[in-house]
């Protein structure tokens, strides 16, 4: 409802296979823009990437086909409350060289590391709510292929699930 400000989420998903599916959409697609253009509610992404989305207020889901929609069958859609959960002490190895960032992230938090001995973790509207200290040495990128894992600890028994995004900076990258 605009009572409560036009915030919008997009979930994309591919149809390429036949049968019967389910399909848990839980956080916004986040730059993920589809192979064809996408309408824009409000003629821009202002709704989507600024304002938040209240959950327990939803007033309309739209959904938009593209290709043929002839054998397209849909079930019941249900809204589900979202397991909350924290990942505890997030690690990397980086071809064999561990480093880990002392802290905990809640569900819908992320967090952000430019180097140095702390990074920072945000809520959902982008405030920042604590700071992790890393643990290990600051990770460097080998010549040629480099392999990275993730893991963490996590305050319930359910299966891990968490988006990773990396940039790159440095003068040297070039040469790498």
């Amino acid at each position: 409802p605009i009572q409560y400000v036009s915030g919008h989420n997009d979930h994309f998903i591919d149809v390429d296979f036949s049968g019967w599916r389910y399909f848990s959409l839980i956080e916004a697609e986040n730059g993920t823009r589809p192979p064809v253009e996408w309408p824009k509610p409000c003629g821009s992404y202002l709704d989507e990437y600024r304002e938040i989305v209240h959950y327990d207020h939803v007033s309309e889901i739209n959904m938009m086909i593209v290709g043929d929609p002839k054998n397209l069958r849909f079930r019941t859609l249900k809204a589900v409350p979202i397991r909350k959960y924290d990942l505890i002490d997030p690690a990397f190895v980086l071809d064999g060289r561990t480093f880990l960032f002392k802290g905990t992230i809640a569900s819908g938090h992320y967090m952000e590391w430019e180097g140095g001995q702390t990074a920072s973790v945000y809520n959902h509207i982008g405030e920042e709510v604590s700071r992790m200290k890393l643990v290990g040495d600051a990770p460097v990128l080998s010549p040629g292929e480099n392999r990275l894992t993730f893991s963490c600890g996590r305050n319930i028994n359910t299966p891990v699930r968490a988006r990773l995004v990396f940039g790159l900076i440095g003068d040297k990258l070039g040469e790498r």
